[in-house]
């Protein structure tokens, strides 16, 4: 079973863990977001663990436990944009905030086999 774990719920509430350990995941099934971004992985994400019940559908959760065989890092590209700057303020260069593709961490992808 391949399990999404957002960076965001992660952040503030989960425990760690390794591959080998066993877990006790609270699941739900993965949004179309997950499947857009993450592309041929995204396709194959069974389920998307949470912390949080949000959003309009409010699913309730389903509990998976296995042991973790492997975790993978996921990082999705952006480009960052800014307004035009006002020409009569001054800026240092230094206080630019940076411009142009950048990637940020995303979530994980827990790779796990039944207990």
């Amino acid at each position: 079973m391949l399990v999404h774990l957002s960076e965001w719920e992660w952040a503030c509430c989960g425990d760690a863990f390794i591959a080998g350990d066993e877990v006790e995941l609270q699941v739900v099934a993965p949004d179309a977001w997950v499947r857009e971004k993450y592309g041929e992985r995204g396709a194959s994400v069974d389920a998307h663990e949470t912390h949080h019940q949000v959003g309009a559908d409010d699913a309730p959760t389903t509990a998976v436990r296995g042991r973790v065989r492997g975790i993978e890092a996921i990082y999705l590209g952006h480009t960052v944009r800014h307004e035009p700057r006002d020409p009569r303020r001054l800026v240092h260069e230094a206080d630019e905030p940076p411009s142009g593709p950048v990637e940020l961490f995303s979530g994980y992808l827990v790779e796990l086999d039944p207990v």
